[in-house]
């Protein structure tokens, strides 16, 4: 076979084309850091690396979501444990109040200062975090306790003391000041306490939704009902304070001991949500312990489709760069010298 010397020229522009195309994309792949710079260079290896990015990224907001919860709850927890204090307060100085050798005017004191731990209680039961109110549920427009023109407490513009369970759902129901059994249409006699729906955020447990309802085990908790603190009903945490102090202000103290018998059980009230905030708070360090090391898993496999290996890199760099040299070298044995070299 006849090999001409045009030939010989095409082959080897051919091979130095190569030689520098392949350098130019080691350089690329050194400066950037990866493997690949479009999807046509391995399209199998970036659909793989392009689904470990998205699980990447749910794995991340999981882990954000999860550390938003963690200071929420801590913040929730500190709030409680100033209200089961204020209440230890409460308890000392009553017991303190039934002695009978205390003056009238002790008493009132004593009147006064549980008045001003009612204020207490009210401000950290509306506590927030961030723009939330962290003892609102669905709540988040307004504070959710307030007392209204008698002194007794409201949640969510509802008064305490009216409010009951209904035994066959368990919702929080009060009776609906509107209802008139004489009229055409009396309405509902009883409606759900507005605003006291239980929130919940996505931890990657696989959220579902039921018609407009979070499965309670696809996802996590994160609110904390202040009415299960301050409870419901006429012995509610609030009126219950207010009972007390009405008794040493009137220097009355015949029923104190029943008084302080539920204020003792409103007090274990407060440290069974403590309690239930703080088994949340542990579910929250181990679910995130679990996800971060599904992302340093991700991470290694997404490392290992998509970054480059510098070391090996490096070599296979220094490779090209001999080849293109050489390459250069032999062209001005390969190619003819033209009349511009003789002009030279």
């Amino acid at each position: 076979m006849r090999i001409t010397q045009s030939n010989i020229i095409r082959n080897y522009i051919s091979n130095l084309r190569n030689s520098i195309t392949n350098l130019s994309k080691s350089n690329e792949r050194l400066s950037s850091l990866s493997k690949y710079s479009r999807v046509s260079d391995n399209t199998s290896a970036i659909a793989r690396a392009f689904t470990i990015r998205e699980q990447l990224y749910k794995r991340e907001q999981h882990i954000a979501n999860l550390e938003e919860a963690e200071s929420e709850l801590y913040t929730a927890e500190d709030n409680l444990q100033i209200i089961s204090k204020l209440l230890t307060t409460v308890n000392e100085r009553s017991m303190r109040g039934i002695n009978g050798s205390l003056e009238e005017i002790d008493r009132k004191a004593i009147a006064q200062e549980i008045d001003n731990i009612k204020g207490q209680i009210l401000q950290a039961i509306n506590a927030k975090f961030g723009s939330r109110y962290l003892f609102a549920n669905s709540n988040n427009s307004e504070a959710p306790f307030s007392s209204d023109s008698d002194g007794h407490l409201l949640y969510n513009g509802v008064k305490v003391s009216d409010m009951f369970k209904d035994p066959a759902t368990g919702t929080l129901m009060y009776k609906n000041p509107a209802y008139d059994p004489t009229a055409p249409d009396p309405g509902d006699q009883f409606l759900p306490v507005p605003h006291n729906k239980d929130i919940y955020i996505d931890i990657g447990l696989g959220l579902v939704v039921t018609q407009n309802k979070v499965d309670p085990k696809s996802a996590l908790k994160l609110s904390t009902s202040g009415i299960n603190v301050m409870g419901y009903g006429e012995d509610n945490l609030f009126d219950l304070l207010t009972s007390i102090t009405d008794a040493f202000r009137n220097n009355d103290m015949s029923q104190l001991d029943e008084k302080l018998k539920k204020l003792e059980k409103a007090q274990n009230n407060v440290m069974v949500q403590i309690t239930d905030i703080g088994s949340r708070s542990s579910y929250i360090s181990q679910t995130k312990e679990r996800i971060e090391t599904e992302v340093f898993n991700l991470k290694t496999k997404q490392r290992s489709i998509e970054s480059v290996d510098i070391e090996y890199e490096v070599i296979n760099n220094k490779s090209y760069e001999m080849a293109w040299l050489i390459n250069l070298q032999l062209g001005s044995q390969i190619i003819p010298p033209s009349i511009f070299d003789f002009m030279r």
